[in-house]
């Protein structure tokens, strides 16, 4: 029940419209005409002092410029004593901070200041100055500069004042004399006003900045104020309170200064606060008297029908355990007894259909599948709790939107389901179809949904009676062994090895499209033939000994055999078997090329072996001949020597020495000869014939016989000496 619908509430409503609401307009209207008249009061009042302290202010400076005017035309600022006139001018008005005295044409010819000594090479020509050019261009009678803060660790705002002195006769610029006015003097006027509390007077200059305040301080401290654009409003104060202001623009040549009056919200707003609380003081009474009302009415009216109102919505919610306080006697009382006697009988009705379908419920409920019973209009008379299992939706949900069901049937199946569900023969006992629907997770499920027509004790049809069983997991293991079985039929079909699937007993049962590449064959020209009809005579023994293997179930791993080819040919295959049961798994790949590879690398190795020994044989020939040739040099120049020494010497010779040198020259031949004959069976190939047969030699002996060859062919006598 909404709240403004209760009984309480409009009574309260009533109450407040009838004494609390008026009460409270009057009181908000006199608030209301008290607080503007009091705020334009205030506001009255701060544009007035406002307007007296321009007047002031504009005064003083006013003053200030006649002064200068005066003097300026009283001494006509002669060159006899500039500085003189300065220095007096300075020192009779502590409102100057530093005069200076221009010539004609800009030149300083005098400058005194309250701050540091000025000398004649500080002064300047200041003929490119605002206050020079101003002056002689416009010839206007004074001019004001913008404020400037100067004073080293002193933050004190200086307004430059300039009046000229003109030739009475020629009207022509001759002196120009300027002044720094100082702005304490401003203070002082803020100062000795009048001021109510929390009101505070200021001056700000053109670009806003705070050139007087009635608390100095606050410019020495070069505070920041937001100027208002409107005459008169609601600022924030210095300290940041809520404040009235008023503003007053007074204009001096081309500079404004603004002098805003201002005052803090509460206290010029006191007396309109004070009648705000004595309104709110008014307004709690009566709404203490009208609280009082209401109770007493909500005590003794409201409550009772409250009351019997919530135990009768209860009642529309099931709930029969509540009962109505009953007190006197009355309308209300009567009311109370005969709510609680129907409340009494209710529940006893309840109670008694509750037992019978308990009973029903509890069959229902409890079994595995979810079902449900559709009435002929669409609307679900019940729904088992197991819908929360199977599509995660509650019994309630369903019921609420029957038409969730058929949303929730994915796009792909709902064409069946539709064909399925419009279907107008009731006279069919059982219809059954499969199709897929979205879990309330995202998740999809298989349903198998059988329908039955359900008709009411006069005959009638009353809708259906719907089993829906979740055989996700089957369909999921059945589409699982399906992509499965596809899959291995792709790989059994495009695999490019050969694949076999032979008997025990030796035939081929199937073959992979590879076959017809390799062998040439149609797959059903090998397909129930026996192995042995396709083997090479020469390889049926190893084959059918590989057979024997396989039949008592023992893998064999590396296989090999030649299988004719459909041209005649015979090809090396390479099988891998693997026996199970009554059939034998085989996958094999043609390697004749490679084994024709490796007889090709077999022949290559014997070819360069042979080649490797023909060049060792070459160099074998090569090294002999060359030690033949040197070898055999040796006896030769023997032979020449002894043939040379019995042509040139032999009648100084004895015949002992004859029969020596002739004896050495065959024995040279015969060395000769030997060595040819050793050379000869190297090159034959019989070098192993040759025995090594090394002895002992006496190198004395040998060096002596070598040195007395060399005497005996010695021609001259030369002198030898052996050590």
């Amino acid at each position: 029940m909404r709240v403004l619908d209760r009984l309480q509430t409009r009574l309260n409503i009533a109450f407040l419209l009838l004494s609390v609401v008026p009460l409270v307009v009057v009181l908000a209207l006199v608030t209301r005409r008290s607080y503007e008249f009091l705020e334009q009061n205030a506001y009255d009042y701060l544009q007035e002092h406002a307007a007296r302290i321009a007047e002031q202010v504009e005064g003083l400076l006013h003053s200030r410029t006649s002064v200068l005017t005066f003097i300026a035309r009283a001494y006509a600022l002669q060159d006899d004593e500039p500085s003189v006139l300065a220095g007096a001018l300075l020192a009779s008005d502590t409102a100057f901070q530093e005069v200076a005295i221009l010539n004609a044409d800009g030149m300083e010819i005098a400058r005194v200041s309250r701050l540091e000594p000025v000398f004649p090479d500080d002064l300047v020509n200041r003929a490119e100055t605002p206050e020079y050019r101003v002056i002689r261009e416009n010839g206007i009678s004074a001019y004001y500069g913008p404020v400037r803060f100067e004073g080293g660790g002193v933050r004190e705002p200086l307004l430059m004042i300039a009046v000229p002195h003109y030739d009475p006769q020629t009207n022509a610029l001759t002196r120009i004399l300027i002044a720094d006015f100082r702005f304490r003097t401003v203070w002082e006027v803020l100062a000795a006003a009048a001021l109510r509390a929390g009101e505070s007077v200021m001056v700000l200059d053109a670009s806003t900045d705070l050139v007087a305040h009635n608390n100095p301080s606050l410019v020495l401290q070069g505070m920041d104020i937001a100027l208002p654009e409107l005459g008169t409003g609601i600022m924030s104060h210095v300290d940041g309170q809520e404040a009235l202001y008023a503003r007053q623009d007074i204009f001096l040549g081309g500079q404004r200064f603004t002098i805003l009056s201002q005052q803090l919200s509460s206290e010029a707003l006191a007396l309109a606060q004070d009648i705000r609380t004595i309104a709110g003081v008014a307004l709690a009474l009566t709404l203490v008297v009208v609280a009082g009302l209401a109770w007493y009415v909500v005590r003794y009216v409201v409550k009772p029908v409250e009351e019997m109102a919530n135990i009768a919505y209860q009642l529309t919610q099931g709930d029969l355990s509540r009962q109505v306080r009953v007190e006197g006697a009355g309308e209300i009382a009567t009311l109370g007894v005969t709510l609680n006697t129907l409340v009494d009988r209710l529940r006893s009705s309840i109670t008694e259909l509750k037992d019978t379908q308990d009973r029903y419920r509890t069959v229902a409920d409890f079994t595995a599948d979810w079902t449900y019973w559709e009435k002929p209009d669409g609307s679900l008379q019940y729904v088992s709790p197991v819908s929360q299992q199977i599509i995660g939706y509650a019994p309630e949900e369903l019921q609420a939107q029957p038409e969730l069901i058929h949303r929730l049937i994915l796009p792909e199946d709902r064409a069946q389901w539709e064909a399925h569900y419009d279907r107008p023969d009731i006279s069919e006992a059982v219809r059954r179809i499969q199709f897929r629907i979205r879990h309330r997770d995202g998740s999809v499920r298989w349903i198998e949904h059988t329908s039955r027509p359900v008709y009411d004790a006069a005959g009638d049809f009353d809708g259906y009676r719907v089993s829906n069983a979740d055989i996700t997991q089957r369909r999921l293991m059945e589409d699982a062994l399906r992509t499965k079985h596809q899959e291995l039929e792709s790989f059994f079909r495009l695999a490019p090895d050969l694949l076999v699937i032979a008997t025990i007993d030796g035939r081929f049962a199937r073959v992979n499209r590879a076959w017809e590449t390799v062998l040439g064959y149609r797959t059903d020209q090998i397909e129930g033939n026996p192995i042995a009809d396709f083997v090479h005579p020469d390889d049926l023994d190893s084959t059918q000994q590989a057979l024997s293997l396989l039949r008592e179930q023992n893998p064999i791993e590396r296989f090999t055999n030649r299988y004719r080819h459909a041209d005649g040919s015979y090809r090396i295959i390479e099988w891998a078997s693997q026996p199970a049961g009554d059939f034998i798994y085989a996958a094999a790949k043609d390697v004749t090329e490679r084994e024709k590879a490796a007889a090709y690398a077999d022949e290559i190795i014997r070819l360069r072996a042979s080649f490797e020994r023909e060049q060792e044989y070459s160099a074998l020939i090569q090294q002999v001949v060359s030690a033949l040739s040197h070898d055999v040099r040796t006896p030769l120049a023997a032979i020449l020597m002894a043939r040379d020494l019995l042509a040139n010497y032999s009648e100084r010779m004895t015949p002992q020495q004859r029969q020596e040198k002739l004896a050495s020259i065959g024995e040279q031949i015969n060395y000769a000869l030997a060595l040819v004959d050793d050379t000869m069976r190297v090159l034959r190939g019989s070098a192993s014939e040759i025995q090594f047969n090394p002895r002992p030699v006496n190198i004395v002996a040998l060096c002596r016989v070598s040195l007395d060859g060399v005497k005996a062919n010695d021609a001259i006598d030369h002198n030898y000496t052996f050590r």
